[in-house]
């Protein structure tokens, strides 16, 4: 594939135009509040308010393509999660910020694998919703969204004696191992026989597949190590 037709694809993945046949396929949602505006809409689209169903049309497309500029660069984002968000909202409205803030799905590599980025009108970029099924290019793609860099974050384990040594010996977590940066829930899973830690980390080294709920996508270095048995 060309040089040329990459740049071009890019180009047309970034810049999203939303039309009255994005809209029908929402006509029987089980949401009442999207299913009346998709038929509002497509009333407003078959009758003489043609115009203000383009307007609110036009409307959309700046909201998703004011999202997308934000988040930059992305092989794939989900236009139907960003469509049914827009219709969730209470009213129609001609300022693009009222639609702010809105949650938009990305990914690296294909529909299944999206991770949910929540963008401001004013370009702050926050995490939504993890996606414990995230292939690592798509992980690593939200942390590049999200300018993580190297921030340093305190996160909190409970887990066998066996571990929690072997973590205190070599400064390492290993990969695959669940953490939380919230002390009452890692403590929430202390029982017989397992200690309750804290320790440093790089925030790019773990997944966040929920606020609360961060696995370890390597070996990772950590500093503080501290137990609280």
């Amino acid at each position: 594939m060309s040089k040329l037709i990459v740049a071009l694809k890019k180009i047309i993945a970034q810049n999203s135009t939303v039309t009255i046949d994005d809209i029908t396929p929402y006509l029987n949602d089980t949401n009442m509040e999207v299913r009346i505006k998709a038929d509002l809409l497509l009333e407003y689209f078959e009758r003489e308010e043609k115009d203000k169903a383009e307007d609110i049309l036009n409307v959309y497309t700046q909201v998703i393509n004011h999202a997308l500029k934000i988040v930059g660069d992305v092989p794939y984002y989900s236009k139907k999660d960003l469509i049914y968000n827009l219709l969730n909202k209470e009213e129609f409205s001609e300022n693009i910020q009222d639609y702010f803030p809105i949650s938009i799905h990305i990914s690296a590599k294909q529909k299944n694998d999206t991770i949910g980025i929540l963008v401001h009108y004013n370009g702050k970029k926050v995490l939504f919703e993890g996606n414990d099924e995230a292939s690592d290019e798509t992980l690593d793609l939200v942390d590049q969204i999200l300018e993580v860099g190297d921030k340093e974050v305190t996160v909190y384990g409970s887990h066998d004696k066996k571990i929690v040594n072997e973590i205190g010996n070599t400064k390492t977590l290993p990969i695959n191992l669940y953490v939380s940066p919230q002390k009452s829930h890692a403590a929430g899973y202390y029982g017989e026989n397992k200690i309750l830690f804290s320790c440093s980390i790089k925030l790019k080294d773990v997944a966040r597949e929920s606020e609360i709920d961060w696995k370890t996508k390597r070996d990772t270095p950590i500093k503080n190590f501290k137990t609280w048995n």
